[in-house]
């Protein structure tokens, strides 16, 4: 008999992000310290109301929050990656790569791992290391329990 592993999925709703807006110019903006700065997608007005009715702001300095599934690791991911103009040109963990492609013209020469290829650290462009975690906000659980945001750190 085979099994089949199931994966759930929430839509994602917005991203938890650690800085300030950036500038028109485009400089990063300055690092909040002590803070979250929460940012919902387009369409999830509803959703974004909720979370400003529990915390009072969209830049709290702490966030209830729950990871949807059965182990926290599950949550996460965690990638070494690199970008040239805004597109990911390489993504491997610390063995392999995922995503490779040309920085030129933009050709996969690896995706989804396949073919396989050793992942070793500084062979392709700078790679910065990247976790990206997946949570569901626990209040009000009516409101935000079945959406999550997404966090990133590099």
């Amino acid at each position: 008999m085979q099994t089949t592993k199931l994966s759930i999925a929430f839509p994602e709703v917005g991203v938890i992000r650690k800085g300030a807006e950036k500038a028109d110019n485009g400089v990063v903006g300055k690092d909040l310290n002590d803070r979250f700065r929460v940012v919902f997608y387009p369409g999830a007005g509803e959703i974004a109301a909720a979370f400003f009715a529990a915390y009072d702001t969209y830049q709290p300095h702490t966030i209830r929050a729950m990871a949807p599934f059965r182990s926290v690791w599950d949550a996460w991911s965690n990638y070494n990656e690199a970008y040239n103009a805004g597109r990911m040109i390489a993504q491997a963990d610390d063995e392999h790569y995922i995503v490779l492609r040309d920085p030129l013209t933009g050709e996969y020469q690896v995706r989804n791992g396949e073919p396989h290829r050793p992942y070793t650290p500084g062979e392709a462009s700078p790679m910065s290391a990247m976790a990206r975690g997946l949570f569901s906000n626990s209040s009000p659980p009516a409101a935000c329990g079945c959406s999550c945001l997404s966090w990133g750190a590099w």
